[in-house]
């Protein structure tokens, strides 16, 4: 990449636009930029790293930094670069992100970043994100790696060389990507955690597991348990588990035994116990049986009354019921007769009140209708009347305008007067004093302009008062204000006169038209005035009128509605009324008739009244239920009879039988086998929580015994990969493949190192840490051929250093480049002091720097040693003042 032409326009200290031409330096050697601190040289190399990767070289510029203060509001920020790469040009146009006054508002207005790539064939890539990623994947590097090969900053030079070994691995890890191996490492580390942390768990779940053993405080294992056993005991108490398992086996069969034998002596002492009282079951249901025979023989008294009531009740009901039930239903008509009239008596009442009403509603509202019709009218006139009266302020306002602009126009005409005469004096004046001026001017024996005479026997004086041609301009620009300002006003006033007369007319006949009478432009204010208090009475007077008849969420068409619906409601109620009136007349009639049917039947049946006949009566259902009882008793007594009967033929030979005896017997054998069978259950549970942990056990350990083999191999791969074993130095994987690249960054380096120190010095890799504790690998130690030693290179003078940190950087751009897919630059920048060098260093770092431009190379330097400038032809010279920088080229 070399760059071919740089644009720069409102960037840095630079307030407008600055161009560099990069042909005219040449196609190779070296040139300086030069010029004083703070002109702008280091921001040429930022403005080339700001169009490339939109960031500035400098990590401390930021992006929103990069506009000048020096630049004027309308000028754009931006930067343009031309570069050739692989004999193709492209072209990039950048703009960073900024706040600049806006042209039309004047307020600060924020500029978004923009950036636009054009390639050889013309096709265009948009947007900074995209062109930043475009020139990477062109060029193949990052802006970091950019930054190592091609520009190497202020600072830059030491910070590699002084480094230790975490913080150069850093460096390299962003130069070569060594993060893959660093990730190795920590991935390793992770599942050595991981490993570890399964092979302590288990073994944590095996104590674990111990400890919910069951076992006797007499047997062997409780001693183990009391013991807290740890990982290396696991034997012995497996060995105990297992003895003590073996014997809780031979104990249940010796219980089950036992158990089986009490259920056999149970189960003969239960028969026993269900013979007895079977047999004295059947006693008591015999001695049961006679006492039930003995209380039904008792109740036949009873049941022959209930039978002869049932007979009478049923032959008065089969004559007197039918009557009795349709004079109830007529006596209840007769009552809802009544109610219906009482109701359709009350409803009328109320539908005639509610009528009354309707009728007075509508007739308010008829009238309130037409108040509102009255204020709506009104209301009209009264906004005309506003309406003409705004106008008539309005043209009262315009007249007191138009007398402001004549009052304008007669101090105007006053002025242009004053203006006029000193104008004229001053002319006058001027006029007089040219002849003095010509004089002045006169040479002798130069001719004269006027009459040609080379003699000047008596020139004209000079007035001393005279005025200048300028005043005379002057005041001549001031009589034209004076007469363009008289001119204005004038037809200003005479357009508002001709315009305020006809408005006027205009509006005298509006409201005339309003009023109903003709009125002058004059009269017109009061007469408004009048108009609108009267009108406002009026609306109060209406206002008040509705208010008064309070009339609130009706229409006349909902009301009258009301008034019809409500008269058909009193013609409907009335027919009801009459119709219910003759049906209680017929009802009274029937009624009577079934009275006295009603009377001669209770005396056919021997009855007084029809209380008597309610007393014997018995309702149908009664009667059945009634029937079943008597023939219930009946059955009853006949099943009584017979079961006694049965019951003393078939148990005459039984005898009673105590059975307490056999009870005791069975609850003793019961807590015998309660008391066994709870023994086998708490042996039943211990055994096969044994057993689980015994068969849970014999897992875990050899799931442990995997486990180990895992741990301890992943161990010692992390622990190798990390630079952690114990006794070794610490070299870490990554930093394993990093001392590769920095053997070769090196042997670069040494390359100009040895030829700058005249043989004496090369860079070496400090092999061993000082203590095993520390890291080690890319520590960098300098030998001294003078003296065969090595020692740090934090011992170098400031020159050595110097000389040091520029190998360094140019052996690992070569090592980075070849690293890179051999990428060749063929331009760098050097933006560092070189005045530490004495004159024969110097004259070693220029010869390396030239042998850096050898073939189609350009290289770049920013520095103020005066030697440097004198010995190298092609500048770029940087200067500044208080309107900002400018670059011009020297070649």
């Amino acid at each position: 990449m070399k760059p071919t032409y740089l644009k720069i326009s409102a960037f840095g200290p630079y307030a407008g636009v600055a161009e560099i031409d990069f042909s005219q330096l040449g196609e190779n050697g070296i040139y300086i930029i030069t010029g004083d601190t703070g002109a702008g040289k280091t921001t040429i190399f930022d403005a080339i790293t700001f169009a490339l990767y939109g960031e500035a070289s400098s990590s401390i510029r930021e992006t929103q930094m990069l506009r000048s203060d020096f630049a004027e509001p309308d000028t754009k920020t931006y930067v343009e670069l031309d570069f050739l790469f692989h004999d193709k040009t492209y072209k990039i146009l950048r703009s960073p992100s900024y706040t600049r006054l806006s042209s039309r508002t004047k307020k600060p207005t924020l500029v978004p970043p923009s950036a636009v790539l054009t390639y050889p064939d013309n096709c265009v890539k948009t947007g900074s994100r995209e062109v930043t990623n475009a020139v990477t994947e062109l060029l193949g590097l990052t802006r970091g790696q950019f930054m190592q090969i091609a520009m190497i900053a202020q600072g830059k030079f030491l910070e590699l060389l002084l480094a230790g070994t975490e913080e150069r691995g850093k460096i390299f890890r962003k130069i070569f990507n060594t993060d893959i191996f660093l990730n190795f490492q920590e991935d390793l580390k992770k599942k050595y955690t991981v490993e570890k942390t399964k092979y302590e768990s288990l073994k944590s779940s095996i104590i674990q597991l111990t400890a919910g053993a069951v076992c006797p405080t007499e047997h062997n294992l409780y001693a183990v348990l009391s013991d807290a056993p740890d990982i290396n005991e696991i034997n012995k108490f497996s060995a105990a588990l297992s003895e003590l398992i073996f014997e809780d086996a031979a104990l249940e069969k010796k219980l089950q035994k036992e158990l089986m034998r009490l259920t056999e002596e149970l189960e003969a002492i239960t028969v026993k116990i269900t013979e007895a009282e079977i047999s004295n079951t059947q006693i008591e249901k015999i001695k049961t049986a006679e006492s039930n025979l003995k209380n039904l023989q008792l109740m036949s008294e009873k049941y022959a009354a209930i039978e002869q009531l049932l007979e009478k009740s049923e032959n008065a009901a089969a004559d007197i019921e039918p009557v009795y039930i349709e004079f109830q239903r007529l006596t209840a008509q007769k009552k809802q007769i009544e109610n219906k009239i009482n109701s359709h008596t009350e409803s009328l009442k109320n539908t005639k009140i509610k009528f009354s009403k309707a009728a007075a509603l509508l007739q308010a509202l008829q009238e309130a209708e037409q108040i509102k019709s009255d204020i709506v009218l009104n209301d009209n006139i009264k906004k005309e009347l506003l309406s003409a009266y705004n106008k008539q302020e309005q043209l009262l306002n315009a007249a007191i305008e138009l007398k402001n602009i004549q009052t304008d126009f007669t101090t105007a005409e006053k002025d242009f007067e004053k203006s006029n005469n000193e104008y004229n004096l001053l002319e006058s004046a001027f006029l007089r004093s040219q002849a003095g001026i010509l004089s002045s001017l006169l040479q002798d024996e130069m001719p004269c302009p006027v009459c040609g005479s080379t003699v000047h026997p008596s020139p004209a004086p000079m007035s001393k008062d005279a005025p200048s041609e300028e005043q005379l301009n002057s005041a001549k620009t001031a009589l034209e204000a004076s007469r363009e300002n008289l001119h204005t006003l004038s037809n200003i006033a005479g357009v508002k006169k001709a315009e305020l007369e006809l408005s006027q007319k205009k509006h005298a006949e509006s409201v005339s038209l309003i009023l109903g009478r003709d009125i002058s432009f004059e009269e017109c204010q009061s007469a408004l005035n009048a108009a609108i208090t009267e009108v406002e009475q009026k609306l109060c007077i209406l206002n008040d009128k509705l208010k008064a008849l309070n009339i609130k969420n009706c229409t006349i068409e909902d009301t009258e509605s009301l008034v019809e619906e409500y008269h058909k409601n009193t013609e409907q109620l009335t027919a009801l009324l009459n119709e219910s009136q003759k049906s209680l007349c017929d009802t009274i009639n029937a009624l009577k008739q079934h009275s006295d049917m009603l009377n001669t039947l209770l005396k056919k049946h021997d009855m007084n009244n029809i209380d008597e006949y309610k007393h014997i009566k018995i309702d149908r259902n009664e009667t059945q239920k009634t029937r079943d009882e008597i023939n219930n008793y009946k059955i009853s007594t006949e099943t009584a009879r017979e079961t006694l009967k049965h019951l003393s033929e078939n148990t005459s030979e039984l005898t009673s039988v105590d059975v307490s005896t056999y009870k005791l017997q069975k609850n003793s054998l019961t807590e015998l086998q309660a008391k066994i069978n709870n023994s086998l259950k708490a042996l039943y549970v211990r055994l096969e929580n044994n057993k689980n942990i015994q068969a849970q056990l014999s897992d875990k350990l050899a799931a442990l015994k995997n486990s180990e083999k895992n741990y301890m191999l992943i161990r010692r791969l992390s622990k190798t990969a990390n630079g952690e074993l114990t006794g070794k130095r610490k070299l870490a994987f990554e930093q394993y493949i990093q001392t590769s690249y920095f053997n070769r960054i090196l042997n670069e380096a040494n390359k100009r190192f040895s030829f700058m120190t005249s043989g004496r010095y090369i860079l070496i890799r400090r092999e061993n840490a000082s203590d095993l504790r520390s890291q080690t690998g890319l520590e960098l130690d300098v030998f001294d051929n003078y003296t065969g030693k090595s020692r740090s290179v934090k011992s170098l003078s400031g020159g050595e250093a110097f000389k040091a940190s520029l190998s360094l950087a140019l052996g690992l751009s070569d090592i980075i480049q070849q690293h890179s897919g051999g990428i060749r630059l063929d331009t760098m920048f050097v933006d560092e002091g070189f005045g530490g060098l004495d004159s024969d260093s110097l004259e070693q770092a220029i010869s390396i720097l030239n042998s850096l431009a050898d073939g189609n190379r350009i290289v770049g330097i920013i520095s103020h040693v005066a030697e440097l400038k004198e010995r190298i032809d092609k500048k770029i010279i940087v200067s500044n003042d208080t309107h900002g920088s400018s670059i011009k080229i020297e070649s």
